[in-house]
């Protein structure tokens, strides 16, 4: 089975990870109301949602379109701790998924995706985002290609550095790593030049 196969399966899967179901998701995605999704075990173990680790490991499990969804809205919860509301229409076009806002539409499967993966999910009125994401689980790292599977496996032993060495040459001015000086600049200072128009204050 392909990547791309298993893409669709997931979609087809109407039960999440966090056990919550496709029905619990609204009706339409025109409006949503957005919180940061506080879990202490997770911060502790995880990694930062506008990470490399989420660019290497977590896109080829949750495609492209869902991993830069979930960093627009992680980036923005760590600047809006308290909650946004987040204009689906326009951050679809933002996306480059154009307008369609219904349940079958591409921001609604992007969402769905994080929600099955365990990276958001749906609370009372809210959807709740990961700023910090778990490792991937030794199903998801099966998936993987084998050259990005050795690659986790130098990531686990705190070796990051080399790693890199396995996956690709960074660039050495990425803004989602280094600042201006050349330091590792954190996501929330990252975001703040960064923050979404489709976003406000809820």
């Amino acid at each position: 089975m392909t990547a791309s196969d298993h893409r669709r399966h997931d979609l087809d899967d109407t039960r999440h990870e966090d056990g919550t179901s496709r029905a619990d998701a609204p009706a339409s995605t025109g409006i949503l109301r957005v919180r940061r999704w506080s879990d202490p075990l997770v911060e502790r173990v995880g990694w930062d949602a506008c990470g490399d680790y989420v660019e290497i490991f977590w896109l080829p499990i949750i495609g492209p379109t869902s991993t830069l969804l979930l960093r627009r809205m992680a980036v923005t919860a760590v600047l809006r701790p308290d909650g946004f509301t987040l204009d689906g229409r326009t951050m679809s076009r933002s996306l480059g998924l154009g307008t369609d806002i219904s349940p079958r539409g591409s921001l609604a499967r992007s969402v769905h995706r994080l929600t099955i993966f365990g990276l958001a999910r749906w609370h009372e009125s809210h959807l709740a985002v990961r700023t910090v994401v778990p490792p991937l689980t030794m199903k998801h790292l099966a998936r993987l290609p084998e050259h990005l599977q050795r690659a986790h496996a130098l990531w686990a032993e705190s070796d990051p550095s080399v790693a890199y060495d396995t996956v690709y040459a960074p660039a050495p001015n990425c803004p989602e790593r280094l600042d201006t000086d050349g330091n590792e600049e954190p996501a929330s200072a990252w975001a703040a030049a960064h923050v979404d128009v489709s976003v406000s204050a809820s």
